[in-house]
């Protein structure tokens, strides 16, 4: 090898180096895992084969998602433009529910979920979509539907 081939081999990796380094630096790097990491679990089964049929308000308008993975969910949510509430039980508004609320600020996308008890919230978390990516979110959901159907018990459709 002489000393040209050398000198174009290491500018191709400084090149590549500095293309990860400013993945890394810019937070692109964890969005891609946390993705990554998403979709490798939202084809798992979270109910029974048949799924479970959600009533669900998105953005004002009256729907009914039917889920039986995460992925399904996502993709019966991705037309969110400002916010959410999914029924997780019969009773709707009194009973459990999940709310989303999707906003920008400062350049980035958020996502805050809340899950209630009727009025009580029970939890919630805010996620920075563009710096964390979207696996705290989907873990989150998928941990509330667990949480609202206990074993043998099966879901109202």
């Amino acid at each position: 090898m002489n000393s040209g081939e050398i000198g174009f081999i290491l500018f191709i990796v400084l090149f590549i180096g500095f293309g990860i380094f400013q993945i890394i630096r810019s937070g692109e790097l964890g969005e891609i895992l946390s993705f990554t990491k998403m979709m490798k679990t939202s084809q798992d089964d979270i109910f029974d084969e048949e799924g479970k049929s959600l009533r669900a308000q998105i953005d004002g308008k009256e729907v009914t998602l039917h889920i039986r993975t995460m992925m399904d969910f996502w993709k019966q949510t991705e037309d969110i433009r400002e916010s959410a509430k999914i029924y997780l039980e019969e009773t709707g508004k009194m009973g459990r529910n999940l709310d989303l609320r999707f906003t920008s600020s400062q350049g980035d996308d958020w996502l805050e979920i809340r899950y209630f008890a009727g009025e009580e919230i029970l939890r919630t978390e805010t996620i920075n979509l563009d710096k964390e990516g979207p696996f705290k979110a989907s873990s989150f959901v998928e941990e509330v539907f667990k949480e609202t159907t206990p074993e043998g018990e099966e879901w109202w459709n």
